[in-house]
């Protein structure tokens, strides 16, 4: 009997392109880079909160689970909703907290 778990998590749109400087401060209040890969498609760049994400995954109790992003555009088409899978996860070498979320 397989238990099928997904959680939910919220993230945005995040430039590509944006400096270092802005991911460093979008750490320092909690928020991280993603990036959603899929077959077929564009890889898809993201901030998600490391605070949902550290709670998202210890309701878990494993990595291998199914989350469900709902990603908030500034377009007018709405949120827009993934089904992902955890691929990697790196941490901050001196608080183990997460630094960039891989999809």
């Amino acid at each position: 009997m397989s238990m099928k778990q997904e959680i939910e998590l919220n993230a945005r749109i995040k430039d590509p392109k944006v400096s270092k400087g802005v991911i460093n401060a979008q750490r320092e209040k909690s928020v991280i880079p993603a990036t959603i890969y899929g077959a077929g498609k564009k890889p898809l760049s993201v901030w998600v909160s490391s605070k949902e994400l550290v709670k998202a995954l210890h309701k878990a109790h494993s990595e291998n689970v199914l989350l469900r992003l709902k990603i908030a555009s500034e377009a007018k088409d709405g949120a827009q909703e993934e089904t992902v899978l955890l691929k990697e996860l790196q941490r901050d070498i001196l608080t183990s907290y997460p630094a960039h979320v891989d999809f």
